[in-house]
Order: structure tokens, then sequence, then C-alpha cells
């Protein structure tokens, strides 16, 4: 039945216009490649594209000297504000004349804009090749957590189709029936949903959770928090936001299964995924560069910035793209065998990460831990650190279920006591106890958010 649904889905989407399914094989063949065949492969698609580049893109014809283009640290970086400034001049000449014209009709390129959660909204174009890809990449991750496309799972995503008492479009409810999921609304997390929630998971025969992170981790605290039986799962795959440690044990406890991290956003689609082993696999058609603020390379381990080169995307080429997030690259080879590089951890986004009162950075996780585990563990359920000004900061508690608003406020003094060591002796942090703090408008939830200034470019 599931391989049935498969080739359903793949029969709409060659009516279409896609070949998302000949890109989906080719990542199924990868994955039992040689590390050496791999990476020559990576180096004749970046010769390929950045070939193409340099003749056919204005930004690159400018910046890139001739002859040096074999080389990728020849292209300049691009941040966010400089690919808003230069949209028109990333086409492809080609691309410029059709984007000039008009919406595009049929299976091709779309405009795409980042939700600005993670500071400066972004444009990019997605042609056909990019789609086929993302596609295939968000296929190849149900497969590397355990439930390939059309095994039973549940998803606990945002559903203002729910909340507004809409319908989803007719493509989008036949791909959801081919997937076979069962759809429970992120945007709907109070405590009589949590319970059903959690009922539909205890009764269903279904194994496996697609998630945001935040969502499934507010659902496995509530189900140890009240003693809530549940029904081990197979597999848990967590995304929408950082997925910390913290959060992936939780998960792991509660539903007795592994817990799959996966990374991504909408600019960029697909980046990563965990196998089977935890290892935080790139996915083939990227080459992901961790650098310094300088941009220069960091070894293995040390968290830098995240470059992403898209192989592909001919009309709209992003070569070094500075995503604004913060990761560290592995030097060891995963023990999957699979030869595609692997991510150390993930730090979080740019703008997640907060600046001291004497200019240094000061990181998201160690935050979330102080906040979230060292003093509110068991009485608050969320919180949102925000910092407005250089020394100005923002802490806003919710309790936890059953706990008073004048308990969750003992909690101020000492969590300002423990946070002005490391943001700065003179920083002004204001607590408040709020009834509920609200997710983004696309269902992730930011648990520091920086105001002030940027740490990266």
């Amino acid at each position: 039945m599931r391989a049935l649904r498969e080739k359903t889905f793949f029969a709409l989407q060659r009516a279409l216009g896609s070949h998302a399914q000949a890109a989906y094989r080719r990542l199924l063949d990868q994955e039992t490649w040689p590390r050496d065949r791999f990476a020559a492969w990576q180096d004749a698609e970046f010769q390929h594209l950045a070939a193409a580049a340099v003749q056919d893109v204005p930004f690159y014809r400018e910046r890139v000297a001739p002859g040096t283009h074999h080389d990728l640290a020849a292209f300049p970086i691009i941040t966010k504000s400089e690919l808003a400034g230069n949209f028109t001049a990333l086409m492809s000449d080609a691309m410029r004349t059709d984007y000039e014209r008009g919406p595009a009709r049929g299976y091709t390129w779309v405009k795409v804009t980042s939700g600005g959660t993670t500071g400066l909204p972004t444009t990019v174009i997605h042609d056909a090749d990019f789609r086929d890809k993302d596609r295939a990449a968000r296929l190849y991750e149900l497969h590397l957590a355990g439930f390939p496309f059309g095994t039973p799972h549940v998803r606990l995503w945002g559903s203002m189709h729910d909340i507004q008492r809409t319908r989803a479009s007719l493509q989008q409810r036949v791909i959801a029936t081919l997937a076979n999921e069962t759809l429970l609304n992120a945007f709907m997390m109070e405590d009589a949903h949590l319970r059903a929630y959690l009922d539909l998971l205890h009764r269903s025969r279904v194994k496996h959770l697609l998630t945001y992170a935040d969502a499934g981790y507010q659902l496995a605290r509530f189900a140890w928090r009240h003693g809530i039986a549940v029904r081990p799962l197979t597999s848990i795959m967590a995304t929408g936001g950082t997925l910390t440690d913290a959060m992936r044990t939780t998960m792991a406890k509660v539903f007795q299964c592994r817990v799959h991290n996966k990374y991504g956003s909408r600019d960029a689609g697909e980046l990563a995924c965990d196998c089977d082993h935890g290892s935080l696999h790139v996915l083939p058609h990227l080459i992901i560069e961790i650098v310094d603020e300088q941009g220069r390379p960091c070894p293995p381990g040390v968290t830098g910035r995240v470059l992403v080169t898209f192989l592909g995307n001919p009309s709209f080429p992003l070569i070094r793209f500075d995503i604004t997030d913060r990761a560290a690259a592995s030097a060891a080879p995963c023990a999957c065998g699979r030869p595609f590089p692997v991510l150390e951890r993930l730090e979080g986004r740019a703008v997640d990460f907060l600046v001291s009162t004497r200019g240094g950075f000061v990181s998201p996780t160690y935050i979330r831990h102080l906040v979230g585990v060292v003093h509110g563990s068991e009485k608050v359920r969320r919180f949102q650190l925000v910092q407005e000004g250089p020394v100005s900061f923002t802490l806003a508690l919710q309790p936890e279920t059953g706990v008073a608003a004048d308990t969750a406020a003992t909690l101020a003094d000492p969590i300002r006591r423990d946070l002005l060591p490391v943001l700065g002796e003179d920083a002004d942090i204001t607590v408040s106890v709020v009834d509920r703090i609200a997710e983004t408008g696309t269902g992730k939830f930011q648990y520091v958010i920086n105001r002030h200034v940027r740490p990266s470019p």
C-alpha cells in the first residue's frame, strides 16, 4: 500500500511537470557511493554551476576574476542584505528577461520570500531544478527518519485552516492523503489540545511523528508532567527550530524512540537531517562551509557562520550564501557509511545570539538551559528573552499549568542574578509573568530574540 501511495505521488508530480522522482532515486543511489566518488561528483557539479554563474549572472561577472571561478573561495560571501540589494543582478540573463514578463506559469521558477523570523526577510528564486531537488530532499529525509513517504504518521504542524475554518487547496489535501498523515494543529496547544493529541497517539497504531521541535517538546513535557500514558513510537522528526539536547532527551524519554533533527529554511530549502546513527548529514545538492566573522574556515568542532552553496538553481545561483545560522562541522565520517558531510551541532540562528554589554556573543543554548532547565523546570512552560538595546533586555515567563503567577514571579531575582555575569553586570533585565507567549506566524517559537544588533553580517 505504501508503494502504491508513493507511485501515485510521483505520477502526480510528473503531471505537474516535476522530475522529483529522478532526483529522489539519485539520492537513494548516492547514499551507497564511496566518499571519493561523491566528492568528485560534487566538484563536477560545482564546476558546472560556477562556469554558468560567471558567464550568465551579472553579480558574479562583476565580482569573480576571470579564470578563478574553479575555486569556491574565489566567490564572495552573499549576506541577506546584499541579496536584497542585488536581487535582479543575481538572476541569469535569461531568468531576468523571463522575470520581467511577470509570474511564471506551469512547473517552472517561483519567487519565494522567507517569513523574516531570522531577521531580514529574504526573497529568492527557486527554479524547476531547485524545486525538484528540494522535493526529493524532503522525501529522502523521511527515509532517513525511518518512515518513507506513504508511511502512516502524525504531523504536529501549524494550520491556519483549522483556526479560520477554511479548507486547504485540493493539491494540498491530495498530497496529505497520499502521504498518509494525520494533522494535529501546532497553533492550538492549550492543555485540552495536548491531552487530545496524546490520546490520539496512544490509541492510534501510528508509530511516527513529524513535528515542530518546540511543539513536540511541549507535548512530551506535558505527558511527563501529568503522568499520561504514551504508547512508544518508532521515530520522531523534529524541525522548524533549534533542537537542543534537553528537548531531544525529553522527547526520546517520553516516546521511547529516536528523535531525528531536520534542518532547513524557507529560502534555503532542505539542508540536513539525522540518520539512524544520529549524525546530521548535509544533503548532497549542497556545499556547506563554516566560517568565522572574517570569512575564514573554522576548524571542525568550532562554531561559525553557515554558508550554503546550492549545486543547481542556475537561474538564480546562490554561492556562499550566509543564511545567518551558526553551526559546527564534524571531521569524522558517519558510521552509517553514507558519504555525505556531517554537522557536529547546530547552535541556532544568528538573530538568536545575544550581545553582552561588553560586546561578546551569548549563545541561545546557554540561555535556554539556564532559564528553562536550571530555574524554570516544572514551573515555566515557555519563556522569551529579548534584547531590546545595548543594555536593555526583557524576559517573559509563561507559567506551567497549575503554577501560580506569583510562584513564577519568584524566579525573577535568581534568573536575573545568573544572567548578569553572562549578559553584563550593567544589563537592565525586566522580568514579567504572562499568560501566553505566542509563536511566530509560521508556527515556530523563539525563546531568544535579538532586536538590537545582528551578531553576524
